[in-house]
């Protein structure tokens, strides 16, 4: 019932398949101006900003990618211009109206999972920020509405339209939380790989750029750089850094880890001979670069190295090293400790970056 332009791109596909010499830009247009009437150019400039946005990123907008940060303060700024252009040119059309409001609703979940970041930029930089003021507000007024458009397509559906809202859109809670706990973050403290340089040359990654998989927790650690760590535990524990669009490019890549030892026969060097699973008894954790776009095809692992129990044992943070790359919208940091058996935990001080 919601999602980004459902409609338009199920009749421009269906005209596509009838015809695949149709200029698919032309059709999205054609369906803007027939189906929002008055509100149709606006929209049209919309789609061309969002597929310009995209093009610039490098990004590939696959299925699945929720990973919206190829659109810059100042395209999302023009893109709510627009979008308040398209309201107001069918104010006096409720059926049109209607329409307008609820294919705007993935705009609205951009500014809402993008706000710390676009506001201390706008706040940064002394530009113009078109996003919303408060945002607590601004997430119960998203899940209101959205409700209200899905809520009669879930009659038969144990759950609620707003327990389906909060599962595929966002959780107005948590959101809050996390957008609000990024903005009143202090900047992170400069790596000491990077003496002297600009904050433009370095990045250090934040929790709006992890995707945490399995048993990962964020815990206090007096020996990370600022007091808190991520906590690998359990089997194939995982957390996952994700290179967004506005700061792909070419980057020297570095991992702090350190490991927390069992107190076992698989901490000694009575296991060599024992056999492995997915590592081999004498190896820590896993630490390297994905391309997601590239999996299961080519390259997709550009760089993957597997750190021996030999070199953690002191349970102090190391560095490690991960090369230089060009890294891009669908690629990953990742550090895991997979299967090990002489490790009990993981923990990951930073993942961070040093412009080349």
């Amino acid at each position: 019932p919601i999602g980004d332009f459902c409609r338009l791109r199920a009749w421009v596909v269906a005209q596509m398949l009838w015809d695949p010499s149709r200029d698919p830009m032309e059709l999205a247009t054609e369906f803007a101006h027939g189906y929002y009437g008055p509100a149709g150019p606006p929209i049209s400039a919309y789609l061309q900003l969002a597929h310009d946005a995209v093009q610039r990123s490098g990004m590939r907008l696959s299925y699945g990618n929720d990973d919206t940060s190829f659109f810059s303060l100042e395209e999302m700024n023009e893109a709510t211009r627009l979008w308040d252009q398209a309201e107001a040119a069918v104010a006096g059309d409720p059926a049109l109206l209607t329409r307008v409001r609820r294919d705007r609703l993935p705009l609205d979940v951009v500014w809402l999972r993008n706000w710390a970041r676009l506001k201390r930029e706008a706040e940064r930089e002394s530009r113009e920020f078109m996003g919303p003021t408060d945002l607590t507000a601004a997430c119960d007024e998203y899940l209101k509405r959205a409700t209200e458009f899905t809520k009669s397509h879930f009659t038969t559906e144990c759950r609620n339209s707003e327990d389906f809202v909060r599962r595929w859109g966002i959780e107005p809670g948590e959101t809050c939380r996390r957008q609000l706990e990024l903005y009143a973050a202090p900047p992170p403290v400069p790596p000491t790989e990077a003496p002297g340089l600009d904050e433009g040359d370095y990045h250090v990654f934040g929790s709006g750029e992890l995707n945490l998989i399995n048993t990962v927790e964020r815990v206090p650690d007096p020996l990370a750089t600022d007091g808190n760590a991520l906590r690998l535990s359990g089997n194939w524990g995982t957390a996952q850094f994700r290179v967004q669009s506005y700061f792909a490019g070419r980057w020297h890549v570095y991992a702090r880890v350190r490991c927390e030892m069992k107190e076992t026969p698989e901490n000694g060097h009575d296991t060599e001979e024992r056999g492995g699973g997915y590592l081999s008894p004498q190896e820590a954790f896993e630490l390297g670069i994905f391309d997601h776009f590239l999996y299961p095809f080519g390259r997709y692992v550009p760089r993957k190295d597997v750190v021996p129990l030999k070199n953690v044992r002191d349970g102090g943070y190391h560095t490690y090293d991960l090369g230089v790359h060009d890294l891009k919208p669908g690629n990953y940091v990742w550090v895991t400790i997979a299967d090990a058996q002489g490790v009990s935990a993981v923990y990951v001080d930073r993942v961070f970056l040093v412009r080349e």
